[in-house]
């Protein structure tokens, strides 16, 4: 069994992201990878 992610994290990375129009989980996931500023928003992660 996998451990969750900090429940704060997913919420602000949520949040984030439907403010900047991105509003598909596996979008928000790719630009954790891609954008700098997701990377801020999500530092537990």
């Amino acid at each position: 069994m996998r451990a969750g992610a900090p429940s704060g994290s997913v919420v602000g990375l949520l949040i984030y992201g439907y403010a900047n129009g991105v509003h598909s989980n596996r979008k928000i996931q790719r630009a954790t990878y891609d954008s700098v500023a997701f990377r801020y928003v999500s530092p537990g992660m």
